[in-house]
Order: structure tokens, then C-alpha cells, then sequence
């Protein structure tokens, strides 16, 4: 006797998991545990609070189901609730240090011109904090793919843009930064 997996939709997913069927649960939790998986083995080092970070953040996804409106992207949402179950999980550990690592071989902010040592470590909420000073859709680009781990042909996607349209956005919010962060090296020096 052959068994047949039941194929779901996104739709046929959320309808089930917002009922608690244990085989939607389970489908959805298949379906974007690889990609939620490598999101998080970037942040942390750590295999066993990878897992546990990820398995809060799956359940988070579970609890709030009901609240996702069918407005964007459902991947987007999945992520979203993961990577700030990942924040919380940085932020309960007391000798974290949070600042983001800008690595030169990811090529995330090059270091044309801004001393190497403030491009090296750039504290977390100093980095938001610039963001905020971008426009809006470079901000949001360069928080994508930088910082969340989207590749441009998923951000056009999200955001309705050709690939290279999102290649632009994010070389113009590079720009921007470094001209940010050489402006308030420049500014500590001075001071």
C-alpha cells in the first residue's frame, strides 16, 4: 500500500495551523525550517541554540498565526518573528556584545576611505540608528539583505523591483554609510 503526502498551499498551511492541525504544523515548520535554519547558523554559533532559538521562534510563528493579515509576503512574516526571537535570545545572554561585524569579504560596507577599525565592529543599535538616516527603500534594502540574509532576486520580489534595481538601493545605502560613519568618525576625533 502506497501512502501519498498530501501537497499544502501557503493558504492551506496557515487555515490548517490556525485550526492546530498537527500535519500543517509540521508541513509549514518543513517547509522553512532550511531556510530559517541559515538565517540563524549566521548569528549563532552555537548548534544547540540554534535549534532552540529557531524551535521558539517556530512556535512564536504557531501562537500568532492568526494575526498574519495575508498582506506581503508569508516567508517575510515567518522570518521576521524568527530573527527577533533571535534579538530576544542576544539580549537574555548578559555578556553579549551587540554590534554587528561588517565583514569586508561580504563586501557589506567597503572600507573606501572610512578608518578599518570603526568599519570592524559597528555597534548594533548604532548601525539602526544610520539606517534611520537613509531614505526609506535604500534602508530597508541594505536591512535585507545585510542584515536579514535576503538575496536580490527575493528582495524584488518582496518589494515589486527588478534584481538590479535592489543591487542599486543597496550600493547607494553602502554609499551612504560609509559617508555616515566617516562623518561620525571624524565627529569622535574632533571631540
Amino acid at each position: 500500500m502506497k501512502l501519498f503526502k498530501k501537497t499544502y498551499t501557503v493558504s492551506d498551511l496557515i487555515e490548517g495551523c490556525i485550526k492546530n492541525d498537527r500535519r500543517c504544523q509540521e508541513a509549514l515548520y518543513m517547509k522553512y525550517f532550511d531556510k530559517m535554519y541559515r538565517m540563524c547558523v549566521r548569528y549563532i554559533k552555537s548548534e544547540d541554540d540554534t535549534l532552540s532559538v529557531l524551535n521558539k521562534g517556530f512556535l512564536k510563528v504557531f501562537e500568532n498565526i492568526s494575526s498574519f493579515e495575508g498582506k506581503g509576503n508569508f516567508e517575510g512574516w515567518v522570518r521576521r518573528i524568527i530573527y527577533h526571537t533571535m534579538i530576544e535570545h542576544f539580549r537574555s545572554q548578559k555578556s553579549y556584545q551587540k554590534f554587528i561585524v561588517l565583514d569586508s569579504g561580504d563586501d557589506v560596507i567597503s572600507s573606501g576611505g572610512v578608518q578599518s577599525s570603526a568599519l570592524g565592529e559597528l555597534y548594533y543599535e548604532e548601525l539602526l540608528e544610520l539606517l534611520a538616516e537613509l531614505p526609506p527603500k535604500a534602508a530597508l534594502v541594505f536591512r535585507l539583505h545585510a542584515i536579514e540574509g535576503y538575496t536580490h532576486p527575493e528582495i524584488g520580489e518582496q518589494l515589486s523591483m527588478s534584481e538590479n534595481t535592489s543591487k542599486w538601493y543597496l550600493a547607494k545605502a553602502r554609499k551612504q554609510l560609509q559617508d555616515l560613519i566617516k562623518k561620525n568618525t571624524d565627529n569622535k576625533a574632533t571631540a
